[in-house]
């Protein structure tokens, strides 16, 4: 057993790093258009009052001189609006809209993004949330890669700080998932849409392309619209780019332990259809390769399995995880929490779908959704 478990560790970290190898970076040359198209800076906030002023000052650095950027006030109810047209004062390329009540049937981010649609008048529609922080050239980087590409959408999975123990042990573990399982060839070189991931905190558009796939209406009730948008696009016949941006993009996830444990839960068991086979079969997985070798090496100081082959099916799983982080500017030792990380997932997935079961649903930001 523990020989086959070898043999499997090895297998998936050689195709980890092979896998990875087709994830672009953006190209920090941008191609510089004689009359750069116009950009469309999409952000939909609710409650985002610790948030948006340091996002307005990030924002007015960016160099791409061609651009909009309109906020939607998602009925919000603490300060965001008084500290975003502060923080705003009077920069003409901002703008900011009172978004209108969801309608049934509307997810609520996903509503306000629809909204923002019907505002933006550039090219491009690139969607961020109010906690991304963008390096100063993002915008030509991106627009870059996917004019290049002939793409419809780009997007990607940002960099993520881990100030708390359980984004430390989750938030990686996005970036894990994507790596592993998600066939990047086929990703982002075929327009099979069962061969995609997308990331909503930054996803840019191509306008016809957006049109073409219906845009947000046709992922209204959706908790993972990004994935299913995603879809869309490629189910409308445009290519989408799954690019590795940690380099431009940082995303401020989560500050609270409870702020992790609610924002995983909402999206782990809907992210993966709802599917209670794969959902089981995915704990299965990561308790036997992830977790095990750990009770082995513990074993193994009782005799009961050889240390030496125990404590190298942890080094595995250790250089596999590793080998993730290196490429999503991870470099804070997290790697070595990866049994531990395999047990939170697992945790989180069973608790994600013991509340579909139970018809509890999931609870974010004040709104409630089954």
């Amino acid at each position: 057993m523990l020989h086959i478990l070898l043999w499997v560790l090895a297998a998936s970290c050689l195709w980890t790093v092979i896998n990875s190898l087709f994830m672009p970076r953006l190209k920090t040359k941008a191609h510089e258009h004689p009359i750069p198209s116009l950009v469309s800076i999409l952000i939909p906030v609710r409650n985002e009052a610790h948030q948006v002023g340091a996002l307005v000052t990030n924002l007015k650095r960016l160099t791409y001189w061609n651009l909009e950027v309109i906020f939607l006030d998602d009925q919000s109810d603490d300060e965001t609006l008084s500290l975003l047209t502060e923080a705003i004062r009077d920069d003409e390329r901002f703008s900011i809209r009172k978004g209108v009540p969801k309608p049934n049937g509307w997810v609520g981010k996903v509503f306000a993004c629809h909204q923002l649609s019907l505002l933006a008048n550039g090219k491009y529609y690139l969607y961020i949330d109010a906690d991304i922080r963008l390096h100063p050239e993002t915008v030509q980087r991106a627009l870059t890669r996917l004019t290049q590409k002939k793409a419809g959408l780009l997007t990607g999975f940002p960099y993520c700080p881990t100030p708390v123990m359980l984004s430390r042990l989750l938030v990686p573990m996005q970036h894990f998932l994507v790596l592993f399982h998600l066939p990047l060839l086929m990703a982002n070189f075929s327009n099979k849409p069962a061969f995609t991931a997308a990331h909503g905190a930054f996803m840019l558009f191509e306008r016809a392309s957006y049109k073409s796939s219906g845009g947000h209406e046709a992922v209204k009730n959706s908790l993972v619209e990004d994935v299913h948008l995603a879809r869309k696009i490629k189910e409308a016949g445009h290519r989408v780019v799954l690019a590795n941006i940690v380099a431009e993009v940082k995303c401020l996830m989560y500050e609270r332990n409870l702020d992790v444990w609610n924002g995983f839960m909402k999206n782990s068991f809907p992210g993966i259809g709802r599917s209670y086979p794969l959902a089981l079969l995915l704990c299965v997985v990561y308790g036997y390769l992830y977790i095990v070798p750990l009770a082995m090496v513990a074993s193994a100081f009782l005799g009961v399995v050889e240390f030496r082959l125990a404590m190298t099916a942890l080094v595995l799983v250790w250089f596999q995880r590793w080998t993730v982080d290196m490429q999503m500017k991870q470099w804070n030792g997290n790697f070595l929490l990866m049994p531990f990380a395999a047990t939170a997932f697992i945790a989180i997935l069973l608790t994600s779908m013991v509340r579909t079961i139970r018809h509890q649903g999931y609870e974010w930001k004040g709104r409630r959704y089954s």
